[in-house]
């Protein structure tokens, strides 16, 4: 990947992170489990920012892509708890909670791998800029 669609690549991730968390603050059903999900997804915004402002971004267009797919799939999950679906919305909960407690599960542990990612992307960029006389 180079330089330009990383940073893009990117910045799109940081929208959707943003509006997934949106989503997640003002969720009325599963309540806890979508903050906490939002929590975790809106924490890789810096790390995110960090990554496609250094030099070196278009290196990391392996991890932006996986992170890009994790985050579409999140935003596409988080809108079934946007407010407002009424009683048909709670009948769907009932309905699901099950499989939205595998969901949770799932994207957590994804979230878990990604954050691994960046934290060895972002030390290895700090490492070679320090290399370089950098910082």
């Amino acid at each position: 990947m180079n330089m330009v669609d990383a940073v893009s690549t990117g910045l799109t991730i940081i929208d959707l992170i943003r509006k997934a968390y949106a989503t997640s603050q003002n969720a009325e059903k599963s309540r806890k489990q979508c903050r906490r999900l939002g929590e975790r997804f809106y924490d890789l915004i810096e790390p995110i920012k960090h990554l496609i402002e250094s030099p070196a971004a278009g290196s990391h267009g392996d991890a932006l892509q996986r992170l890009f797919s994790l985050m579409m799939e999140i935003n596409t999950f988080m809108s079934t708890f946007e407010p407002g679906e009424g009683v048909i919305g709670s009948l769907k909960l009932i309905a699901h909670r099950d499989k939205d407690k595998e969901q949770f599960d799932y994207f957590n542990e994804r979230l878990n791998q990604s954050i691994q990612d960046f934290v060895l992307q972002i030390d290895s960029l700090s490492q070679q800029q320090q290399d370089r006389g950098g910082y």
